[in-house]
């Protein structure tokens, strides 16, 4: 090292040329030198992540499931299912497009608001649709084209019913249902009558012989019938009920304009209604006791001659089932229709009951027509039970259906 003071070159302690010291530089020096080794940096906290894998330090970081390529493609097939499904839902709320040029009866009448709806019945005898989305104002435009189209005769109305007949005979019914606009156009061929015969049965000695003998008997059996009788006034009508009162059918009555009910002593129940263009229904049903008074005395010869043969071991004879009525119109056997027929009817005075309720809840006499809706009612099951026939074949299981939608939508209707 050099001496600090002659600065020449020593290897001791002290400098042999000038004698100075050099300790103390020295170790000034070795500070110096010490001071000038690098010291290394504080050891930093590092967190080294788990391996979980050959090459995991360096796999790819995962894509959210909503930026996948699968996701956007799922979700798009999704949304064209849905709007598909919406589109379908919509089609059977509409309906079905009707052609009013196909519906045999059609040229009676005049196209409808729409052509979207469902068709119920087309035949040459009865016309009965359902079409949708009808506003009260198309409705009572419809009315008027009707009227317009000759439908005016014997006319009934309100807000949401018509009801009327041509001069030809043709029968019109128009309901629109307020709970989901749809109107149902009901329309009936002119009945097709005759001269008839005034039965001598125990049921039609019960009454009086009406003044006309031209009509149509929908069913005729010993102990009941039902017969429509053609050239009968409004005034003829009231004669004939007045007629019927006289004999005896005065038993809890019920009397409306176009419709009487009553029973006499015996339990005979009649019911007479004016139809309109000049057409009476005559129905009338024996008690029940009555009805049975046959099968009674059946059984009580069969015992008696079991009892002659064998007292303790005869074997008694089958009891004869009441016959039905086999005859087929329009596929439908006669006593089937009636029994339907009856039930649709009964099902229609009460809705019209449930209107006129509604309109005044507090009116007293509306019990005393409650009741007479029940007898009618009891009517309509007897005559049904009446029926003993087991099976439907196709033609009569269609005519049932539709008499029980008719049925339910008017009560959905009238329930609103």
């Amino acid at each position: 090292m050099k001496c600090t003071s002659c600065g020449m070159e020593s290897w001791n302690d002290f400098c042999p040329y000038c004698g100075s010291k050099l300790k103390v530089e020295q170790s000034t020096a070795a500070s110096t030198f010490e001071q000038n080794i690098p010291v290394p940096p504080p050891q930093q906290n590092l967190t080294v992540p788990a391996a979980t894998g050959y090459g995991s330090m360096h796999a790819k970081k995962k894509k959210p499931i909503y930026k996948r390529f699968w996701f956007y493609l799922l979700s798009i097939i999704i949304i064209v299912v849905a709007i598909c499904g919406f589109l379908n839902i919509k089609k059977l709320d509409n309906g079905v497009v009707i052609n009013w040029n196909e519906m045999v009866l059609g040229s009676e009448l005049p196209n409808p608001p729409s052509n979207m709806g469902k068709i119920i019945e087309n035949s040459s005898e009865e016309m009965n649709v359902d079409i949708n989305n009808i506003s009260a104002k198309q409705f009572n435009d419809y009315i008027k084209a009707c009227k317009d189209k000759g439908f005016t005769v014997d006319s009934k109305t309100d807000s949401t019913e018509y009801s009327s007949y041509n001069s030809e005979g043709y029968k019109l019914k128009l309901l629109r249902y307020e709970s989901n606009n749809q109107l149902s156009i009901a329309l009936n061929a002119p009945m097709e009558m005759s001269p008839i015969t005034w039965p001598s049965s125990k049921a039609a000695n019960q009454l009086p012989v009406p003044k006309s003998i031209f009509g149509k008997f929908s069913y005729e059996n010993e102990d009941s019938f039902k017969v429509y009788i053609g050239n009968t006034s409004r005034e003829d009508y009231e004669k004939y009920v007045k007629a019927c009162s006289d004999k005896g059918f005065t038993v809890d009555y019920s009397k409306k304009d176009d419709l009487y009910n009553a029973k006499n002593n015996s339990g005979w129940d009649l019911s007479l209604g004016y139809e309109g263009n000049n057409i009476m229904s005559i129905s009338i049903s024996a008690p029940d006791n009555e009805s049975k008074d046959s099968d009674d005395s059946n059984k009580s010869d069969v015992k008696k001659d079991a009892a002659k043969a064998a007292p303790k071991q005869a074997t008694p004879k089958a009891e004869p089932k009441p016959k039905t009525n086999t005859k087929l119109v329009n596929g439908l056997r006669s006593d089937f229709k009636a029994a339907m027929d009856s039930y649709e009817t009964v099902m229609d005075e009460y809705v019209a009951f449930m209107k006129k309720y509604k309109k005044n809840p507090t009116d007293k006499t509306i019990l005393n027509e409650y009741s007479a809706y029940l007898d009618k009612y009891n009517d309509a099951v007897k005559k049904f039970n009446n029926w003993h026939s087991k099976d439907l074949n196709s033609d009569e299981l269609n005519y049932y259906v539709d008499v029980q939608a008719r049925v339910s939508k008017k009560l959905i209707a009238v329930s609103k």
